[in-house]
């Protein structure tokens, strides 16, 4: 087993600090460059999120750190309800062990987040950080910790098992 397939909340198990942040770094690009999502995928996980009372559903969401994403800003850096596909097992994760692009994009791996968010969240899982919250009139930036979903963590650990994920 290499260090790459140990992952902790405080990053790569089994690297230096400066291997850690220089991976993460790699990740980073890696997601943006090949994170490109086709509508009707994005669409049906936006349909998954939770609503926002006295917000359009078609146009706002909460992602699944509590922020507010809006529909139209999607792969919008610059904007405080922009959002990106995150893949719950990092994508970069998941091609080292040998898994098929279309496996990686697969449904229940995907889901919109808050771009900081997805930032902050990098190659960790299945606990990780975030920055952005909805405090109810805007997005304020809070870190937290948060772990993926019990029920989505066995999913996916079945979906991935032939890869010993």
């Amino acid at each position: 087993m290499s260090s790459f397939d140990l992952w902790s909340a405080e990053g790569v198990v089994g690297l230096s600090s400066f291997e850690d942040v220089l991976y993460r770094h790699v990740f980073l690009v890696f997601n943006t460059l090949y994170a490109m999502i086709d509508e009707s995928k994005r669409l049906e996980i936006w349909n998954r999120l939770r609503t926002v009372s006295g917000k359009d559903p078609d146009e706002f969401r909460l992602d699944p750190c509590g922020a507010l994403i809006r529909w139209s800003k999607y792969g919008d850096r610059s904007d405080d309800y922009g959002w990106e596909v995150d893949h719950v097992i990092p994508k970069i994760v998941l091609s080292r062990r040998g898994v098929v692009e279309e496996e990686i994009d697969d449904l229940v791996n995907l889901r919109p987040m808050q771009w900081k968010n997805n930032d902050a969240k990098a190659t960790d899982y299945p606990a990780y950080h975030t920055m952005v919250k909805y405090d109810g009139s805007h997005n304020v930036s809070i870190e937290g910790v948060f772990e993926v979903n019990r029920n989505l963590q066995r999913e996916l650990s079945i979906k991935y098992s032939r890869y010993g994920i």
